[in-house]
């Protein structure tokens, strides 16, 4: 058996499975599945037609948009000591996470992105639209990570890095703030030395 609060708000259709968790204030919508022994806290909003596999917890205040899928075990808003803090995490429409991954505290995810297996994006991280992330990959705290990247398996980017919009990033690199500048930087004096030979053609 559940143990549902009578002051969440959910649709009448949604399928809870069983040991489930439903706090008061948590809301989810129309056309969602939520499956066995998962927890969701306090002020989290799930949305439309979202499938929430066993076992995964979303924590208070996140939010999820429209036609998400969270494979088994998954976490979302998880809190980091030592400040615990409980600033929401927000996932955009049609994004999918992979089995075993956390998303921690205060991050928020475009609409459409693709995060893999057992990989974790800490506190403050932003990921653009559309982007896809591999398995087992760690997104350090404030990394900020464009629209339609590729970031492939196994890689780490460190605290406060920065990806422009569509970088592909090499499997099992490790990348910090000054590796990614210097990569912008050759893409940049790339285009421009193209630009310049076509104009002189």
């Amino acid at each position: 058996m559940s143990n549902i609060s009578k002051n969440a708000q959910i649709a009448p259709d949604v399928q809870i499975g069983e040991k489930c968790g439903i706090a008061q204030g948590s809301e989810i919508k129309t056309g969602t599945r939520i499956g066995q022994k998962t927890f969701v806290e306090p002020g989290a909003s799930i949305g439309k037609n979202c499938n929430i596999r066993g076992n995964s917890k979303i924590e208070v205040n996140c939010h999820l948009g429209n036609n998400c899928h969270l494979s088994e075990g998954v976490t979302i808003g998880k809190l980091s000591p030592p400040s615990y803090d409980k600033k929401n995490t927000t996932l955009g429409e049609n994004c999918h996470v992979g089995k075993n991954s956390s998303i921690y505290s205060n991050c928020s995810l475009g609409s459409g992105c693709r995060i893999g297996e057992e990989t974790k994006i800490f506190k403050g991280a932003r990921i653009g639209a559309g982007t896809k992330i591999g398995d087992q990959v760690i997104i350090g705290p404030n990394v900020k990570i464009g629209e339609k990247c590729s970031i492939l398996d196994k890689i780490h980017i460190k605290s406060g890095a920065v990806v422009p919009d569509g970088i592909r990033l090499q499997r099992g690199m490790s990348y910090n703030k000054e590796d990614l500048e210097r990569i912008v930087k050759k893409r940049v004096n790339l285009a421009a030395a193209i630009k310049e030979i076509s104009l002189s053609i």
